[in-house]
C-alpha cells in the first residue's frame, strides 16, 4: 500500500515525512438534515421548558432559598456535564467511536492540559456569575418579563462579540437587536412604574429584581463568546 510522503533535503541525504491520508484521517460523521431539524426543534422545546421550570422553582423557593437553589443548579450542571464528557474518555478507542458517532471530534491528551482547561474554567466562573445573579433577580421578576429579558442576551453577546473578536454586524442585524431590546424595555418598563398594580397576586414586580435579573447577561455574554 502506497502512501504520501513529504521530500525534505538534508546534508546526511534525502529525508521522507510519511503525511495523512485522507484514507487515515479521522473525522466526525456530519449530521443529516433530519437530525439538525431533530435536534433544533428538541432544543426549541427544552429551553421553553426550562424557563418555565426555573421561574417556578424560584417562586416556590422565595427569595431566601435563591441562593441555594442557584447552586443546586450548578451541580446540575456538573452532572450533565460529567455525562456527556465522561463517556468519551473511555479507553480503547470507545471513546473516540461515541464522539464520531455523534459528531464530535475525540478528546485528544492535549485537549486535557491546562491552556485547553483554563477556558472552561473561566467559563465556568462567568456561569455562574449569570446564574446567581439569575437567581437573585427571578423571584420578583414575573415570568412573561423573564422571557424578554432573556432575548436581550443576543444585543449583549453582539456587543461582547464586536467588543473581543471584532466582528462586525449589518444594518439589519443591528437593527434587530435594537427591536430586541426596545421590545424588552416598552413591556417591561409601565409595569415599574409606582402606578402599576399587579394583577396576580404573583404577577409583583421589583425594579431591583428585574435589574439584578437583566444583568445576568454582562458575564453571560463574555462566556458566550470566550
Amino acid at each position: 500500500m502506497s502512501s504520501v510522503s513529504r521530500h525534505v533535503p538534508t546534508e546526511d541525504g534525502d529525508l521522507y515525512i510519511p503525511l495523512p491520508t485522507a484514507r487515515h484521517a479521522s473525522r466526525p460523521r456530519r449530521l443529516r438534515n433530519v437530525e439538525l431539524i431533530a435536534g433544533l426543534l428538541l432544543l426549541m422545546l427544552s429551553g421553553c421548558a426550562n424557563f418555565i421550570l426555573l421561574k417556578v422553582l424560584f417562586a416556590a423557593y422565595g427569595e431566601s432559598a435563591a441562593f441555594f437553589v442557584s447552586q443546586g443548579i450548578n451541580v446540575i450542571y456538573c452532572v450533565y456535564g460529567g455525562l456527556i464528557v465522561y463517556p468519551r474518555l473511555l479507553p480503547s478507542g470507545v471513546g473516540d467511536a461515541l464522539s464520531r458517532g455523534f459528531g464530535l471530534e475525540p478528546i485528544t491528551p492535549r485537549m486535557r492540559t491546562w491552556p485547553h482547561l483554563r477556558a472552561f474554567v473561566v467559563m465556568g466562573v462567568l456561569d455562574c456569575f449569570g446564574t446567581f445573579l439569575t437567581a437573585m433577580g427571578a423571584v420578583y421578576t414575573p415570568g412573561q418579563f423573564q422571557t424578554l429579558l432573556n432575548q436581550s442576551l443576543i444585543p449583549a453577546t453582539m456587543a461582547a462579540s464586536a467588543l473581543f473578536l471584532h466582528e462586525r454586524y449589518s444594518t439589519g442585524q443591528l437593527g434587530a437587536a435594537a427591536l430586541l431590546v426596545s421590545g424588552a424595555v416598552i413591556s417591561v418598563v409601565p409595569s415599574l412604574l409606582p402606578s402599576h398594580h399587579a394583577v396576580y397576586a404573583n404577577d409583583e414586580a421589583r425594579w431591583y429584581a428585574v435589574a439584578l435579573y437583566w444583568l445576568s447577561n454582562v458575564p453571560m455574554a463574555p462566556s458566550a463568546v470566550y
